[in-house]
């Protein structure tokens, strides 16, 4: 064997992270949750989040969960330059005491996620040192290929939230 060149670094990479606060009815979304999480094409214990979870697009036609993702995208569009997208999956998730979310990342353009409850369960952002306190209304926002997670749940109370993808526009013409 002969080598030319090896490089074994990391290279810097261009992120997005942006936490607010949304006026949200969060008693519809707790409620719609609940009722998400009992139906057949849940994805409970099946994924990343090992709690219980909607199927992945439970929201996607929801018009009030639409609503916000309208004014993410005119928050992102006008203040980043991203390729063409549309969302891909939307999803609501129960993490009781004793349950976390797996760290992982999402191959989207970027995601997101809501919070509908007070809970001491953040979500952490290891790359970057961030991390998110579950708050009625809180919201980040991120590039999909960021890590995150959250330790276990070891607090008294469920963690309510939901999770999108914005993954790019596929033009199937």
């Amino acid at each position: 064997m002969r080598l030319i060149k090896e490089i074994n670094r990391k290279v810097e990479r261009e992120y997005v992270f942006v936490t607010g606060q949304l006026d949200i009815d969060v008693f519809y979304f707790i409620e719609k949750i609940k009722k998400g999480v009992d139906e057949k094409e849940n994805m409970s214990y099946r994924t990343n989040i090992q709690g219980k979870m909607t199927s992945y697009t439970y929201f996607n036609d929801d018009l009030k969960f639409t609503n916000i993702i309208r004014t993410f995208n005119k928050y992102m569009d006008s203040n980043y330059m991203l390729p063409k997208y549309d969302l891909k999956d939307s999803w609501g998730y129960i993490l009781h005491p004793g349950e976390k979310t797996r760290f992982h990342e999402h191959n989207s353009v970027y995601s997101g996620s809501i919070y509908l409850n007070d809970c001491e369960q953040p979500l952490y952002f290891p790359e970057i040192k961030q991390q998110v306190i579950p708050k009625p209304g809180v919201f980040c926002i991120f590039s999909g290929w960021l890590e995150h997670g959250c330790e276990i749940n070891d607090t008294d109370n469920n963690k309510f939230g939901l999770s999108f993808n914005m993954n790019q526009f596929q033009n199937t013409l």
